[in-house]
């Protein structure tokens, strides 16, 4: 799977950031008004296989709150299905990938510290991960 040019582009993710900073200082703003803002939200659970081989999971989030640019919390396998349904009855689009790639290696260093996990090893899971989700919204979206 190949990503977008954009993804690619150090500049572009750079800009989005910068954006991303500037939407977080609204005030008063709810999580689902931002949403339909098209603030491009996008919540997603990535499961990884910490050193001593139990299944954990976070939610990452490309929302900035406060000051916290991610948000990292325990999911359980019920929780992550309803994170597949909510985006599956989203319209989705290549920002959101962008921006879950983002959010996605912003948090890497937080995975790691969190589960003792090398790093490069999360970097590689969550790359496989990036890529199987990415295919998943390219053939919802192609079916739209």
């Amino acid at each position: 799977m190949s990503y977008p040019e954009e993804l690619k582009t150090l500049a572009y993710l750079k800009d989005e950031q910068a954006k991303l900073k500037e939407r977080s200082q609204l005030k008063g703003v709810s999580l689902h008004d931002r949403v339909d803002a098209n603030f491009y939200f996008i919540q997603w659970g990535i499961w990884y296989r910490s050193l001593n081989g139990t299944n954990t999971g976070c939610k990452l989030s490309a929302i900035y709150q406060t000051n916290k640019p991610i948000e990292l919390l325990a999911i359980t396998g019920e929780e992550a299905e309803a994170i597949e349904r909510y985006i599956a009855q989203r319209e989705l689009n290549v920002k959101r990938i962008i921006h879950l790639y983002y959010a996605v290696n912003l948090s890497m260093k937080a995975i790691s510290d969190k589960t003792k996990t090398d790093r490069r090893k999360v970097t590689l899971i969550i790359e496989s991960e990036v890529a199987r989700f990415s295919g998943y919204l390219d053939g919802l979206l192609h079916a739209a």
